[in-house]
């Protein structure tokens, strides 16, 4: 607030200007250069199972075999339902530096799920 009670207004300004923000994007590119990911090992003790199974310690318990069985129907599937496993095998794979945060919308979270609970909330 300012000396006389109003509230101060901010502009957004990015954190870089454009040129700046390739300049370092390419900095960034020099440290880990698409060739990099090219290739990808499995690590020696990785169990994709038990990536699953700790992900799923927080969930209910009786509502697991339902999503395993949705995760069988096909390669998309499993892939949707199998993010933790993703992220462990990302996290040993080389890294700029950069933070990306990445969502969508309500509309493309519910999209294979029509009349699902999200989509339901969203249409009030």
């Amino acid at each position: 607030m300012t000396s006389n009670g109003s509230r101060k207004t901010s502009s957004h300004r990015p954190l870089f200007d454009g040129e700046r923000r390739i300049a370092r994007a390419k900095v960034l590119r020099r440290k880990v250069p698409r060739e990099s990911h090219a290739e990808w090992k499995a690590w020696k003790h990785r169990d994709p199972i038990q990536i699953l199974e700790q992900a799923s310690i927080h969930r209910v318990p009786r509502l697991l075999p339902i999503r395993y069985g949705r995760m069988l129907r096909s390669p998309f599937s499993f892939y949707r339902g199998a993010a933790a496993i993703m992220a462990a095998d990302l996290s040993r794979t080389p890294a700029s530096g950069m933070r990306v945060q990445a969502s969508c919308s309500p509309d493309e979270a519910t999209a294979s799920r029509p009349g699902g609970r999200e989509r339901r909330h969203w249409q009030r």
